[in-house]
């Protein structure tokens, strides 16, 4: 895996799940201008407050016992596959204000798009779908879809203010070249799909069981 091309930040949004699982999602940041903790912590609070701008329609696919917790923010400098730099801003939790009641598992994905072709110029974020609607035809329905395509949409253009101390690009990194495409528009998939994570991550509920009558 290759660091960074140019120095740049990791930004993870965070919550809870029922049974106090944890999900997470992340996108990256490019053309950013560290120098300080202070610098980052700036930037960090510019992204809260962009996550926290697009609540109301980032919640509606979380169900009332799933939550939004806030982000954090890793600063890699060009070259580095290590976070140099960490800020965790103030952010108060939400829960969501879906009606429903989907799977953990269950989730929306957003496609990031750059216009440059190849699937290392693309990314993904998968956001919980444990409270959003499901049409007759098993699909994510339409309100649903563009609720998380706007929200994102609308959030990442309030953090886009490359080569400064209180922004960035919205991009898609590539792990193998460790080159920043940035993000021109969201594409959401209305077929729900699965968000894998991590089994320290998974709460597992005692299974029930039930005996088989054996014959004579």
């Amino acid at each position: 895996m290759a660091g960074p091309q140019n120095p740049g930040c990791r930004v993870t949004i965070n919550g809870l799940l029922p049974g106090g699982e944890i999900w997470a999602t992340q996108f990256w940041l490019d053309d950013v201008l560290i120098g300080t903790q202070a610098n980052l912590d700036d930037l960090a609070s510019v992204c809260a407050t962009a996550l926290a701008g697009q609540e109301g329609l980032l919640l509606k696919t979380l169900s009332a016992t799933s939550f939004l917790s806030g982000l954090t923010v890793r600063y890699y400098p060009a070259g580095s596959t290590a976070a140099s730099l960490q800020s965790t801003p103030t952010f108060t939790q939400s829960a969501g204000t879906g009606t429903k009641n989907n799977p953990n598992q269950s989730c929306i994905v957003a496609s990031l798009r750059s216009g440059v072709p190849g699937r290392r110029n693309r990314g993904r974020m998968y956001w919980p779908n444990t409270g959003g609607d499901l049409g007759a035809d098993g699909l994510i329905t339409a309100a649903m879809a563009t609720n998380i395509g706007s929200g994102l949409a609308n959030m990442f253009g309030a953090i886009n203010n490359p080569g400064s101390t209180e922004g960035g690009w919205v991009s898609v990194l590539s792990r193998l070249t460790g080159a920043a495409q940035h993000v021109l528009n969201v594409q959401v998939d209305r077929r729900p799909d699965v968000q894998r994570r991590r089994a320290n991550k998974i709460s597992t509920p005692a299974p029930s069981n039930w005996s088989v009558t054996q014959p004579p």
